[in-house]
């Protein structure tokens, strides 16, 4: 159930939800105690592609002359019984 229908459209014309209403939606359809774990899930998911775009010298799907190597992403289960993807 989706409770924002509002998003952004990409260059390629498909519609892409931001993180805020990712979060927003939880919120509202899950409540506070039972989407926690899921709002830190994108959080962690979402600092860890940063650090993954500052160490590579690269965004995802993009080359550069001084990029550095990068491998897939592993999964880590945590504490918060959640699966998130962990740049190696």
């Amino acid at each position: 159930m989706k409770v924002l229908t509002q998003s952004n459209k990409a260059l390629n014309g498909k519609s892409q939800t931001t993180h805020n209403e990712k979060i927003i939606n939880l919120l509202l359809s899950d409540g506070l105690e039972n989407s926690l774990s899921k709002i830190a899930e994108l959080f962690l998911n979402a600092a860890m592609l940063l650090e993954r775009i500052h160490h590579i010298g690269a965004g995802p799907y993009e080359r550069n002359a001084e990029q550095r190597t990068a491998n897939a992403c592993d999964t880590l289960n945590s504490q918060i019984k959640r699966r998130t993807r962990v740049p190696q």
